[in-house]
């Protein structure tokens, strides 16, 4: 009964994530992430690192999400945070920030958005 009810828990919560939209997986396509989803706000990048790095991280979530947004205005919504995770899925971080967040970030300039993502920003 319990394989039953963990099976159950399982197919539930990967039927609510959907693929992320085609603007962000392709500008992403750079570090060839294992897996782009959106599910409920929440868009999950689980890259092919072992470890996601200080620097992966800035340059996912910089060039990779928010510049597709920066280059397609007005391309997604509905984003409320951004995970960008290991191979595995364990390691990590997650932008607690999204579209608004996104547009603000490209204004910026030098240590001024790196400072703005960090204030963001939780371990997963």
């Amino acid at each position: 009964m319990k394989k039953i009810i963990a099976a159950l828990a399982l197919t539930s919560t990967a039927a609510t994530a959907a693929p992320a939209p085609d603007v962000i997986t392709r500008n992403l396509q750079a570090w060839a992430p294992l897996e782009v989803t959106l599910s409920n706000g929440t868009l999950q990048i689980i890259t092919d690192e072992n470890r996601v790095t200080d620097q992966i991280y800035h340059a996912v979530l910089g060039s990779g999400v928010c510049g597709s947004l920066w280059m397609n205005k007005g391309s997604w919504s509905g984003v409320k945070e951004v995970k960008v995770l290991n191979r595995h899925g364990r390691q990590g971080y997650v932008f607690e920030g999204g579209e608004v967040d996104c547009v603000e970030l490209g204004q910026l300039k030098g240590d001024a958005s790196g400072a703005f993502i960090l204030e963001r920003t939780r371990w997963n």
